[in-house]
């Protein structure tokens, strides 16, 4: 079955001039920029496919330019027209400049000595195409959308560019009957993946530095991750990540009640006016983004806004201000604080990464490095850590509330607050049971209870653990040097209260679970944990991945006679183990 991946990551692709077509008078010549030819990435194989799924409206607009190395401070040239050839490749025609760095490059390309080129382009939208053990993953971009061209040293598609004919070798390898292009330059690919992750998290800056000092691109994606985990962690500012650029002012006027009153009310021009700011701004994340929102996208810096001992600009009689009440004063915080407090995994240190575009992989040691005794004057044999991968891939969940007529006509902070306390207190739910027991499939996360790899121990009675239960939970993932980290218990309330009621040792007034503690780790207690199940592991190893925005849409039909509206919130989220070995579950069977 083929499934459905969308992502909105740059990524390159090398070419070549076709010097046969230089004019040198007008500075201009042809290339072809693109073709169908497999391309090795992190993710697996990639496919650009030629068909009508290639947005060509910047590339063909005349203004698109011709670059050097992807800096965009170095433009050398401009496109003046791109189209897709018979022989499904894109294709371009380029016009030189006479500036100093120009007239070289030009002056390179006419001599034969820079003759190639790569584009750079943003992935919409892909598919999975085949998967195999030997092969992996192979995924054909549907749609994608070319958005500059420069000039590069080392080619990685060797079946496009200047003055490249059909009858040139590729160099390749063989897999299940299957041509696979293989590009050997690895240092020119991570350099290219470095920069292009650099633009999409907003740190070209790190990106370049790491460049330069030689960081691996395995490096460069964890020094990512950390960031932002680290953006997210912040106390004084909450979000500190790529958005809009909302002014405090912004971000403190945007109510969650207008939208519900506009979209509920799609004929009232009044509705409609007093939401046009709600409206603007989730244009222009949808455009940022490249999302497109079933209702009104609410942009992750809006979210995560909080401030204290603030009040609201609101007139009292002026609809468009929002000015049904005057606001009044309190301590407002974030959707995304009410979110973090309602999480039980995120309160037992689960690590949760906010504001993703694209498909994330997550860097992960598998193997160490070799140790060896050596004699006088011996040297030891070279060994590598092994690194692979965890994926998450945005899988959406909905959450909605009912709000009365009445409490649709408030504008207070008070209401603002129980709608985005009701919304955030129910995906946390639905979050924490995917991450407790998504079954990975029928679009659900994969949760801990249903990965492969996590430890197991029988517990002596369904309900009632003993002592030894409890400590061969920690042993298991002891001995795979795994006690490390945010450790905690997770059990259901029918656990929780045995536990508490079941001594140590007969006999002795010591019980298993003692002020919210087992055996000295913290337990959690929730009833999406099945019966009979407990759950013990370094919860920092439990990835939690929320992609950027809410998506509100309201729902005004199901209780229309009462004049109450549904309002639903979609959110991507995804959930991964970094290590299945930091987990054990203890069951009765």
């Amino acid at each position: 079955m083929i499934e459905s991946v969308k992502t909105d990551q740059i990524f390159y692709r090398t070419a070549e001039f076709d010097r046969a077509t230089a004019d040198k008078k007008g500075r201009t010549i042809d290339l072809s920029f693109s073709s169908e030819a497999p391309y090795e990435r992190y993710f697996g194989i990639e496919i650009l496919d030629h068909g009508s799924g290639v947005d060509l409206s910047f590339l063909d607009s005349g203004r698109a330019p011709l670059l050097k190395d992807h800096w965009r401070d170095e433009q050398v040239g401009v496109i003046e027209k791109a189209w897709i050839g018979d022989d499904r490749k894109g294709r371009a025609s380029v016009r030189f400049g006479k500036s100093e760095l120009a007239e070289q490059e030009f002056q390179d390309v006419i001599d034969g000595i820079r003759v190639n080129v790569s584009v750079g382009y943003r992935v919409m939208k892909m598919v999975l195409e085949s998967s195999g053990e030997e092969t992996g993953d192979t995924f054909r971009v549907t749609e994608w959308k070319p958005l500059e061209i420069s000039i590069v040293s080392i080619p990685a598609d060797e079946s496009v560019g200047v003055g490249r004919n059909r009858e040139n070798q590729i160099k390749s390898k063989t897999i299940k009957n299957k041509e696979v292009t293989i590009m050997h330059d690895k240092l020119e690919y991570d350099t290219k993946e470095i920069i292009a992750i650099g633009e999409i998290h907003n740190m070209e800056e790190q990106a370049l530095r790491a460049i330069k000092n030689g960081t691996s691109l395995e490096a460069f994606r964890t020094q990512v991750l950390d960031t932002m985990a680290e953006r997210n962690r912040a106390e004084e500012v909450y979000y500190s990540g790529p958005g809009l650029g909302l002014r405090r002012s912004e971000k403190q006027n945007f109510s969650f009640l207008r939208v519900v009153r506009a979209l509920a009310n799609p004929t009232d021009k009044q509705a409609q006016e007093a939401a046009s700011f709600e409206f603007e701004v989730s244009r222009a994340a949808q455009r940022k983004l490249g999302k497109q929102a079933e209702g009104i996208l609410v942009p992750f810096e809006v979210l995560a806004f909080s401030e204290s001992n603030y009040q609201r600009d609101l007139t009292v009689g002026n609809d468009a201000a929002a000015g049904y009440l005057v606001g009044t004063d309190l301590m407002p915080s974030s959707f995304i604080e009410k979110l973090d407090n309602a999480m039980l995994i995120q309160e037992l240190g689960a690590t949760v990464i906010r504001d993703l575009q694209g498909d994330v992989a997550l860097p992960k040691q598998t193997g160490r490095a070799t140790g060896y005794w050596l004699n006088e004057g011996g040297s030891p044999t070279e060994s590598d850590q092994a690194v692979g991968q965890v994926s998450l891939r945005p899988k959406t969940v909905g959450a909605f509330t009912d709000i009365t007529r009445r409490l649709q006509l408030q504008s207070s902070l008070d209401a603002e607050e129980f709608v985005k306390r009701d919304l955030a207190t129910t995906l946390a739910l639905m979050i924490d049971l995917a991450a407790i027991n998504g079954v990975g499939s029928q679009n659900q996360p994969l949760g801990i209870l249903n990965t492969t790899g996590i430890g197991s121990v029988t517990i002596n009675a369904a309900s009632t653990p003993d002592w030894g239960d409890i400590v061969d939970l920690e042993k298991s993932i002891a001995v795979d040097n795994a006690l490390i980290g945010n450790l905690a218990y997770l059990v259901n309330a029918t656990i929780a209260a045995n536990m508490k009621q079941t001594a140590k040792e007969s006999g002795y007034p010591t019980y298993l679970m003692e002020d919210g503690r087992a055996n000295g780790y913290k337990v959690g207690v929730s009833n999406q944990v099945p019966a009979d199940t407990i759950i013990f592991g370094n919860f920092s190893d439990l990835i939690i991945g929320l992609w950027s925005g809410l998506d509100l849409t309201v729902d005004p039909y199901t209780h229309s006679t009462s004049g109450t509206v549904r309002v639903v919130a979609l959110q991507d989220v995804d959930v991964a183990l970094r290590h299945a070995e930091s987990f054990c579950v203890g069951s009765s069977t």
